[in-house]
C-alpha cells in the first residue's frame, strides 16, 4: 500500500508543470471563451510552480474540485452552447496532465489524414499543437488535389461531435496513454469542468484530446474507406464513384449512429470533384467563407495586420449572427489580446531604451502607429459597435456579445479619438459608463469598468489566477 501511494504521488510530482505554465499563459488561454480580466507582463514562474505543485497533490489527495464559470456562447447556426470558464491555475493543471502525454498520444492514434490539432513537435514554436490556420490550408489542399484527379466527393460533418462523446469511454481511451494516477486526476478536473453532455468546450487543452478521441470514428470511417481526410469532425471521403459514395454514406451513418454520433445534414454534401473545384472558384470574389461555410484561412491570417483586425472587427460588427460566435468572434478576441500585449510590451521596451512613443511608420507621416489610433480613425466602426453595444446590453442572452464589444473597444486610444472627434469620445464614454453602472449582469458590468482588460507589470497575480474567473473579476476590477 506504501508504495503505490509513493508511486501515485511519484506520478503526480513528475508531471511537467513548467511547461504547462508556459503553455497556458502564453497559448492556451487565448482560446478560451472570455478575455483574461488582465494580461501580466512579469509572472514568478518558480513561485508558480511550487504552488501548482502543491495544488497538484491535495487534488490527488483529495480529488475534490468546483464547478466553474459558464457562459453561453453563439454557434453559428443561431443556437448557444455553454461553455466553462475555470480559473488560470485549474487550466495549468489540466494542461500539466495532457502534456505528460500528448506526443505520445498524437503518434499512436492519428495518421496523415487527420490535419486538425496535431501535437506541435517544433521546439523552437511554443504552443501544444500546431498552427491551426496552417493546418486548415493543408486540408483544403489535400481536398483540392483529390479533386484535381477527377475523383467525387462525400463531406460530412458530425453533429455536436464533443457534446456526443460519452465520457466514460473517453476515460477508458485515455488509459492506453497514461498512467493510473494521471488520468485519475484528468477525470477529477474533466468532470468539474463538465457543464453538458460530453466532454467540455474549454480551450485548446481538451481540443486536442477530442480530436485524438475523433480517431474512433476513423476507425468506422476506415471500416467503408481508407481515403478520407478530416479537419476535427469534418470529414472529406473520396472516390471515382458516387455511387459507392452513397453506399458509404448509409453505411457510415448505421455505425456512427450506433456510436451515438449523428451526421449533420445542413453541411452533407456529395458531388464531383469538378463540383467541388467549382464552388471554391465562385468564392474568389467572397474571400470570408468557403464552400462548407467556414472563414478561409486568408482571412484569419490577416488579422495579424493592424489594418485588417480593424476591417474585420467591421465585418463582424457589421454581420454578428454570421461572425460573432464561439468560432471566429472568439479567434477575434485571441488576437486582440495578443495584439494588445504585444504592443504594451514593445511600449515598456521603448520607455527603457529612451525611444520615443511613436513608430517610424507615424514620424513619418505614414499613418497611426497602434492598433488603438487606427480604431479612433474609424469613427464609423466605433458608431455602430456603440450601437449593438446598446443594444446587446440590454438582452440577458447576450451576454457573450455584449462582452465582446466591451473587450474590442477597450482598443480604441480614446485620446486620440477626442482629438479626431469629441462627441464619438463622449458617447463611447457614456455608453460604457451605463453599462457599468446599469441592470445589466456582473459579468457586462466588471467588463465595463476602466481596470478590466488591462496589461499589468508589477502586480501580484498569483491569487488571482487561483480564483474562478468571477471572483477574480471581482477582487481585481472592484478590490
Amino acid at each position: 500500500m506504501g508504495r503505490m501511494a509513493d508511486s501515485k504521488i511519484t506520478e503526480i510530482e513528475n508531471l511537467p508543470v513548467q511547461l504547462a505554465i508556459r503553455l497556458v499563459l502564453d497559448d492556451i488561454s487565448y482560446s478560451n471563451p472570455l478575455p483574461s480580466w488582465f494580461d501580466a507582463i512579469t509572472i514568478d514562474y518558480s513561485l508558480r510552480e511550487l504552488a501548482i505543485h502543491q495544488k497538484l497533490r491535495e487534488f490527488a489527495n483529495r480529488p475534490v474540485a468546483s464547478k466553474p464559470f459558464s457562459i453561453l456562447v453563439p454557434k453559428k447556426s443561431g443556437q448557444k452552447r455553454s461553455w466553462p470558464v475555470p480559473s488560470v491555475n485549474e487550466q495549468i493543471m489540466l494542461q500539466a496532465c495532457v502534456s505528460s502525454f500528448a506526443g505520445k498520444l498524437d503518434a499512436d492514434v492519428l495518421d496523415a489524414r487527420v490535419f486538425s490539432y496535431r501535437y506541435n513537435r517544433q521546439e523552437d514554436l511554443l504552443g501544444l499543437v500546431e498552427d491551426q490556420l496552417t493546418a486548415w490550408t493543408r486540408f483544403q489542399d489535400e481536398t483540392k488535389r483529390r479533386c484535381e484527379d477527377s475523383q467525387c466527393i462525400l463531406q460530412i460533418d458530425l453533429q455536436n461531435a464533443f457534446q456526443s462523446i460519452d465520457r466514460r469511454q473517453f476515460y477508458k481511451f485515455l488509459s492506453r496513454f497514461t498512467t493510473q494516477p494521471v488520468l485519475d486526476l484528468l477525470r477529477t478536473l474533466m468532470e468539474a469542468l463538465s457543464v453538458e453532455p460530453g466532454i467540455p468546450l474549454l480551450n485548446n487543452s481538451v481540443f486536442f484530446l477530442g480530436n485524438a478521441y475523433m480517431a474512433t470514428v476513423d476507425a468506422i470511417v476506415r471500416e467503408s474507406t481508407p481515403e478520407f481526410a478530416r479537419f476535427v469532425d469534418d470529414y472529406r471521403i473520396f472516390d471515382s464513384s458516387s455511387e459507392r459514395l452513397e453506399k458509404i454514406l448509409r453505411n457510415i451513418t448505421v455505425e456512427l449512429g450506433k456510436a451515438g454520433y449523428q451526421v449533420n445534414p445542413s453541411k452533407l454534401r456529395l458531388g464531383s470533384g469538378q463540383e467541388y473545384l467549382d464552388s471554391v472558384s465562385r468564392l474568389k470574389y467572397k474571400p470570408d467563407t468557403d464552400a462548407m461555410g467556414y472563414v478561409r484561412p486568408t482571412v484569419l491570417r490577416d488579422l495579424m495586420r493592424r489594418e485588417d483586425i480593424v476591417k474585420t472587427i467591421s465585418m463582424s460588427v457589421s454581420e454578428p449572427d454570421k461572425y460573432l460566435n464561439e468560432g471566429f468572434g472568439r479567434f477575434q478576441l485571441a488576437v486582440i489580446r495578443k495584439f494588445r500585449f504585444n504592443e504594451s510590451v514593445a511600449q515598456i521596451v521603448k520607455q527603457i531604451v529612451g525611444e520615443e512613443d511613436l513608430d517610424i511608420e507615424e514620424k513619418e507621416g505614414q499613418g497611426p502607429s497602434t492598433l488603438g489610433r487606427l480604431f479612433a480613425e474609424n469613427r464609423e466602426l466605433i458608431n455602430r459597435m456603440i450601437e449593438r453595444l446598446q443594444k446587446y446590453s440590454q438582452d440577458p442572452s447576450e451576454v457573450w456579445r455584449t462582452v465582446w464589444l466591451l473587450y474590442v473597444l477597450k482598443i480604441v486610444d480614446i485620446e486620440h479619438l477626442t482629438k479626431v472627434d469629441a462627441d464619438t469620445a463622449l458617447r463611447l464614454d457614456n455608453i460604457t459608463s451605463t453599462v457599468e453602472s446599469s441592470a445589466a449582469g456582473i459579468l457586462a458590468r466588471l467588463w465595463a469598468s476602466a481596470k478590466a482588460g488591462t496589461v499589468v507589470t508589477g502586480e501580484n497575480v498569483e491569487n488571482l489566477h487561483d480564483l474562478g474567473y468571477m471572483e477574480s473579476g471581482m477582487l481585481y476590477c472592484k478590490g
